[in-house]
């Protein structure tokens, strides 16, 4: 007759305390899950402030320096100086007369090109060949290079905008320039001509600003008023493929989140640059900010 042994079977009571133990496990685990879900929410949330700002300050400061060359270019076509010798020129003024007239644009441009953020200050003049051969911020509106003037400026009734990026020689350096122009209007009924003013910011500052924050791996792209892309923070034989294609085809979803291959899940925002038709696109991997460390240096920041 065989006999089943009990050994190694759990008694009543320890059964009914791994029960127990099992359905007080759960609520734990439940909220621990729920807990971690919370977390990934809200650092999530916080990612996404972290670069949305990061995308409008950039946005913001450029906005700012194009905002400063539109003012001063209207400040400059007012100028009582520059109107005298706008004039003047137009009518073949006295040598003397010429002479007092540059004294004082040279001392003005003098100032400004130091105390300003931009590459260069000039003005095209009616034609006086001894002054206007400057060329330095002063130059004959014949110097104009047809290659190098926007098709609206030759369009009646457009007074002023953004043109670039090209190349432009001053003295013996060469420069990439994005160039801000404002034409001159003469006050007085006989001067048929028209001067130009033209500010110009170099493609190095707008990269400074593009790249001015080095705790944040970020990709930037300036958009024109045409959606061609006119400078980005990074070379283009380095842009990858996916981000590139994300700035020229990029719709507005929910949360502003794609996921591209090699970054992950990126956060992108596409925001207008001051009045000048131009856009700001910030193109910004996420997994970054799962970094402690660098979540609380930011929050330190801001």
């Amino acid at each position: 007759m065989m006999v089943f042994s009990r050994k190694g079977v759990p008694t009543i009571s320890l059964q009914f305390t791994i029960l127990l133990s099992i359905f007080a496990l759960i609520p734990i685990v439940i909220i621990c899950v729920l807990s971690y879900r919370m977390n990934d929410i809200q650092l999530t949330s916080t990612s996404i402030r972290l670069a949305e700002k990061a995308v409008s300050q950039v946005a913001d400061n450029i906005g700012t320096l194009m905002q400063s060359a539109e003012n001063t270019a209207s400040v400059l076509s007012k100028d009582a100086n520059l109107q005298k010798a706008h004039n003047d020129f137009s009518r073949e003024a006295s040598l003397s007369t010429a002479i007092d007239h540059y004294i004082r644009l040279n001392k003005l441009f003098t100032y400004l090109n130091l105390s300003s953020n931009f590459y260069n200050i000039r003005v095209y003049l009616p034609d006086y060949d001894r002054i206007t051969c400057e060329e330095y911020s002063i130059f004959g509106i014949s110097k104009l290079d047809d290659s190098k003037i926007p098709i609206t400026m030759k369009t009646e009734g457009q007074e002023s905008g953004w043109y670039g990026p090209y190349e432009f020689t001053r003295i013996s350096e060469k420069k990439t320039i994005f160039t801000y122009y404002h034409k001159l209007f003469s006050y007085e009924r006989y001067s048929k001509d028209n001067s130009l003013i033209c500010i110009d910011i170099s493609v190095e500052r707008l990269k400074e600003i593009l790249l001015q924050d080095l705790n944040i791996e970020s990709v930037y792209f300036l958009i024109d008023s045409n959606g061609k892309i006119i400078l980005s923070s990074i070379p283009d034989s380095k842009i990858n493929s996916a981000i590139y294609k994300i700035a020229n085809l990029i719709d507005e979803n929910e949360n502003n989140l794609v996921t591209i291959p090699g970054k992950g899940l990126c956060y992108y925002r596409r925001v207008p640059v001051g009045n000048s038709g131009w856009q700001l696109i910030g193109v910004i991997p996420m997994n970054q900010f799962r970094e402690n460390n660098k979540i609380i240096l930011l929050k330190l920041r801001t």
